[in-house]
């Protein structure tokens, strides 16, 4: 039992760190910090534009008006933290060493929170299929990478199959972060406890029972 709970945690990191946080932006803010700056969210929209076939011209050009609101908002963001922390070091002394963590818990929370924002109006634009394609396009290279170890049954791969488009159709709509990484982290779950076999769950962390 104690080893299905680490192939578990390993499986549900490579499936986290394949897809998308939630929403349909990946992350945001804070480049100096925490999780990549607002640049990379700008391209993570390119990447949609280019992705998904179905968008309308009206679609399009919403997203490049927002990618150009959304990559200022970050810049702007990050240089507020950023102008906070020099002014901490230029003080000296341990006071700005100890305010450094809750500098760093602020940034990340006003980084998540304006991620999550612009998570919703990424979503407005789009629709529900065309953000559940994307999320499926997302967990998709994680999972084959992961699975491709596996000499998987017809019956397994259905179920899986099954099982990833349910969890993107969850992760199309939500509303936060965490809500797309507990989606994640229940569809490695299912997959670890529901689907696959003893031996083939050891198989995903090169282990044998």
């Amino acid at each position: 039992m104690k080893m299905r709970y680490v192939l578990l945690a390993i499986f549900t990191l490579a499936l986290i760190g394949g897809a998308s946080y939630g929403q349909v932006v990946v992350r945001g803010g804070g480049g100096w910090g925490w999780g990549g700056g607002g640049g990379q969210v700008t391209v993570k929209i390119d990447r949609i534009m280019v992705e998904i076939k179905t968008l309308t011209a009206e679609q399009t050009a919403q997203l490049k008006a927002l990618a150009t609101a959304m990559d200022k908002d970050f810049k702007e963001l990050e240089k507020e933290h950023q102008d906070v922390m020099n002014g901490m070091f230029q003080k000296g002394g341990r006071g700005g060493i100890d305010k450094w963590g809750e500098e760093m818990a602020s940034q990340q929370k006003e980084t998540e929170s304006l991620t999550e924002e612009y998570g919703i109006k990424i979503n407005a634009i789009l629709t529900a299929e065309q953000r559940t394609s994307w999320e499926k396009s997302q967990m998709s290279p994680a999972l084959a990478t992961e699975l491709a170890k596996l000499d998987l049954t017809a019956e397994q791969k259905a179920t899986i199959e099954k099982l990833t488009l349910e969890t993107a159709q969850t992760i199309a709509g939500a509303k936060t972060l965490a809500a797309g990484q507990a989606a994640k982290a229940a569809l490695a779950r299912k997959i670890i406890t529901e689907v696959l076999t003893p031996a083939q769950a050891a198989k995903l962390a090169g282990l044998q029972l």
